[in-house]
């Protein structure tokens, strides 16, 4: 991919194509209420308002825990005619109970930003209807850390603590909370290669990051940032982070998970 948009793009096409492979599952597409796509931390609502585009039939509700952002997608809606069909609400993911099951979640470079990964996937299965998918795209560690040598496990700790990510994980530690949760993994695919180091911006980093770590500015948001930045294209490049997407179901017979109460 020539740019993070494009990028962007593609990674909508894949999340779009599993939802077009859910409705053709069904017996009875027509039949009843519009299938639900629920966005597990939307943002300013860019995966929703393009999904709402390709598929005109589906209702979409959008999650986030920032009030700016709802503000921000519901104007971009309306300025895109699609406010009928799309929805924003300011509320915590992990906390969410919507009125109806939906058809599909989706969690966009949102997972690994929560504070607990059961609690997320709890979260997301009783809010699917049995059958329903859980699409997710996210960075990964390509092994346990314990079992990372010192210098890579102080590259993952700043891309951890640069870009806020407490629940990043290997593949396998995910499996065994999702499964806990009711679901199971029909699709894992690598899309490392999305992710192009090398760009004059992360050479530029590579020099700059470690100078600010030395001056203490990692606490500070926008250094904290880059810093994280530069950790993630070393662990891309060296192998020992990956950015995958995986597609969960939610197992039929499964009765609706409770997401456990906040601490």
């Amino acid at each position: 991919m020539s740019s993070t948009a494009e990028a962007a793009e593609y990674v909508h096409t894949l999340v779009g194509d599993e939802i077009a492979r859910l409705e053709d599952e069904a017996a009875e597409p027509d039949a009843g209420q519009p299938a639900l796509v629920v966005d597990l931390g939307c943002g300013v609502g860019g995966t929703v308002l393009s999904l709402a585009r390709r598929f005109p039939n589906t209702r979409f509700h959008g999650v986030t825990v920032s009030e700016r952002q709802v503000e921000v997608a519901r104007r971009l809606a309306v300025e895109r005619g699609l406010q009928g069909r799309v929805a924003f609400e300011e509320d915590d993911f992990v906390a969410l109970r919507l009125n109806e099951p939906a058809d599909a979640a989706i969690a966009i470079e949102s997972f690994v930003h929560g504070d607990d990964p059961e609690r997320f996937f709890a979260a997301a299965s009783a809010n699917l209807r049995n059958g329903g998918l859980l699409l997710l795209v996210d960075d990964f560690l390509s092994m346990p850390e314990e079992e990372l040598g010192e210098r890579v496990r102080r590259i993952v700790r700043d891309f951890r603590a640069g870009w806020h990510l407490p629940s990043l994980t290997t593949t396998d530690a995910l499996r065994t909370v999702a499964t806990g949760a009711g679901l199971e993994l029909v699709k894992d695919v690598d899309l490392t290669e999305l992710i192009r180091p090398g760009r004059l911006r992360d050479r530029v980093l590579a020099v700059l990051s470690p100078v600010f770590r030395g001056m203490g500015l990692a606490e500070v948001p926008f250094f904290g940032n880059m810093i994280g930045g530069n950790a993630l294209q070393i662990g891309i490049r060296e192998g020992f982070l990956q950015y995958r997407f995986q597609v969960w179901r939610k197992r039929p017979g499964k009765s609706p998970a409770t997401p456990p109460a906040s601490p």
